[in-house]
């Protein structure tokens, strides 16, 4: 072994231990204006490894925040952390991490969340949905404006339809992967729900999107068409045709 490396792992043994032993609640106040709307609370632990009772991170609730630094990606440039946390309707643990070139990324993520907590994520209104969202083994590579890379399966369990009179919809999953350089999500119902759903959600690296989906009511006469006659008219066969095209800042906050 080279001089440099051993020196290297010398310095960053002890950067490791002085980090381990500064108390986060000190830290924070100093760092707090760098973390994106991350705001931590009841601050327990070490910089190195920690817990918020209480947190908001984008907008969204959590207890129990906690938060472990690995060693190794440092070693590679990277600043990464195993996280996880709770509120009253579920749960987010997995692996999220910084490089020096800017980019965020989130590995092996595991959550359930209720659909309405993410609405502060985007520029869109959701207060008519009601369900929980649930990630599994999802991955995700992004900068402040553009995503690189997504791969993963998102399900969307006990959908329904608050307005005008809540109505169930059934289970959803997305099924979300990168080829030929683009992001590519797949909709589709499970099988069993009372609204069948089936679309494509493509993502460009320019940030350029389209959406093309088609969703209607699997046995007519159960009352779903009515209600979503409320966001447009079905076409001649009773199906409804959703499609748009834009850029995905204008999806995001």
């Amino acid at each position: 072994m080279s001089t440099f490396k051993i020196v290297s792992i010398i310095v960053l043994a002890f950067i490791v231990s002085l980090l381990a032993n500064i108390p986060a609640r000190h830290v924070y106040p100093y760092i707090e204006s760098a973390l994106p709307r991350t705001f931590l609370y009841q601050i327990e632990g070490s910089l190195w490894s920690g817990k918020a009772q209480n947190a908001s991170v984008y907008g969204i609730p959590m207890q129990e925040l906690s938060w472990n630094f690995k060693l190794w990606p440092l070693l590679m440039g990277r600043l990464e952390t195993s996280m996880s946390g709770k509120n009253s309707d579920g749960y987010i643990k997995g692996n999220v991490g910084y490089s020096i070139t800017k980019v965020v990324y989130l590995r092996n993520i595991e959550a359930r969340l209720n659909i309405l907590q993410v609405a502060p994520l985007v520029n869109s209104s959701l207060s008519y949905l009601d369900g929980n969202l649930v990630l599994n083994n999802f991955y995700l590579k992004m900068s402040e404006n553009e995503i690189y890379d997504a791969a993963g399966v998102i399900k969307w369990q006990n959908a329904q339809l608050t307005i005008p009179a809540p109505i169930k919809l059934g289970d959803f999953k997305i099924s979300v992967e990168k080829k030929d350089s683009k992001i590519n999500a797949l909709i589709k119902d499970e099988g069993q729900g009372p609204m069948v759903a089936d679309g494509v959600f493509n993502l460009k690296n320019d940030g350029s999107y389209s959406l093309s989906s088609v969703f209607y009511e699997r046995n007519p006469g159960g009352g779903l068409m009515q209600q979503l006659a409320l966001f447009g008219s079905p076409g001649p066969d009773g199906k409804f045709k959703v499609t748009n095209q834009g850029k995905l800042a204008s999806l995001l906050k």
